[in-house]
């Protein structure tokens, strides 16, 4: 290992783990209670940026934890899942999945049903404004594919597009803005199916049915046409559909079994 490699390493143990050894050895001048403080700062600067961007991304499971358990969860995981990308539009992929375990384990926690569905689809959102552009179907490559071969046709998704089936009001929690006090109490939580995508406008979700659920489930798989059609018997009606609202953006020829 190289010494810069080495300092470089002993700069992220120092602000990741606590263990400033190394770093602090490399510091100029003799006083280790002001070195220890300058690591301080940096240590405590990282952790503030990665929280306020956990704060930026999930305001609504802010919102609806209320803002204790929330700062508390966050602290947690910026502890154990430091940043691996410079581009801080990037982190929190998981701090959905942190939340389900939090959901389970903690007692005050538990109550909150839609916490980790409402965490998705925050995430989804968010990785869908950010999420690089695709391309334009091609309707005339698509006309030309032999008839025989359109069944192992293997459909392509947009990068923006995901999928959500909970059995929680996540929807409207989500425009209630995570206040679960607005929330109209009359009705009864149904199976919601949801799609994340981008339009031209920017990130959006819609409401789909179960059919159109399970084509896009399919194209997210990376299953043939042929499947598509064993999966969902609408899919050639769908499929349009699914086209011109972008989520599904292009083809590619799959492997016909020998």
């Amino acid at each position: 290992m190289t010494a810069l490699s080495a300092l470089q390493n002993g700069f992220k143990d120092a602000l990741l783990g606590g263990n400033d050894t190394v770093l602090l050895g490399a510091v100029a001048g003799s006083d280790t209670a002001a070195k220890k403080k300058l690591v301080g700062i940096y240590r405590r600067n990282m952790t503030g940026s990665l929280t306020e961007s956990l704060e930026q991304i999930y305001p609504c499971c802010m919102k609806y934890m209320g803002e204790k358990h929330f700062l508390r969860a966050t602290r947690g995981y910026v502890a154990i899942h430091p940043s691996t990308c410079p581009d801080l539009n990037f982190y929190g992929n998981g701090f959905a999945d942190f939340l389900d375990r939090l959901s389970r384990d903690y007692k005050q926690l538990s109550r909150l049903t839609a916490l980790s569905s409402l965490a998705h689809l925050e995430w989804y959102y968010h990785a869908a404004y950010y999420a690089d552009n695709d391309s334009e179907f091609d309707f005339t490559a698509f006309a030309a594919v032999d008839a025989a071969q359109r069944k192992h046709l293997v459909f392509t998704p947009s990068r923006a597009l995901a999928l959500i089936r909970t059995n929680c009001r996540v929807y409207e929690l989500w425009r209630c803005r995570g206040d679960a006090s607005l929330l109209t109490q009359e009705r009864q939580a149904q199976q919601s199916l949801l799609c994340v995508y981008r339009d031209r406008r920017g990130p959006a979700i819609s409401d789909i049915n179960q059919a159109m659920y399970r084509l896009l489930e399919a194209v997210i798989k990376g299953e043939p046409f042929n499947s598509l059609c064993e999966r969902c018997p609408q899919a050639d009606k769908l499929l349009p559909q699914a086209i011109e609202k972008n989520w599904v953006c292009g083809f590619c020829s799959g492997t016909a079994p020998e």
